[in-house]
């Protein structure tokens, strides 16, 4: 998703990411649906266990696929925030001044 700070001001290329966005909603919305019936099965009978299996790595793929055309796509990418950088807290050589020389 990108920062409000970072979107156009084109009204058409805001428009673009809006379709873009609907789309892949469009496209999870049939993933959620086809996962609900692989794992509640169908109204009206039993399914076979082995079905649930091709259900699930369908589901699995076509994930996958969304997950990269997100990525893929600028307008639509996650914005991930820096990682902060972890310290060690069994380092003393830097708390107690060690190792710069000051004997």
């Amino acid at each position: 998703m990108t920062p409000p700070a970072e979107l156009p001001d084109d009204i058409a290329e805001l428009k673009a990411i809006i379709r873009a966005q609907q789309d892949q909603n469009a496209r999870l919305e049939t993933l959620v649906a086809s996962f609900k019936k692989a794992l509640f099965g169908a109204k009206s009978g039993k399914i076979d266990p082995a079905q649930y299996e091709l259900e699930l790595a369908d589901i699995e793929a076509a994930i996958a696929q969304v997950k990269a055309e997100i990525d893929a796509d600028p307008r639509t990418a996650p914005v991930r925030p820096p990682k902060p950088r972890q310290t060690n807290p069994g380092d003393t050589a830097q708390a107690s001044g060690a190792g710069r020389g000051d004997h």
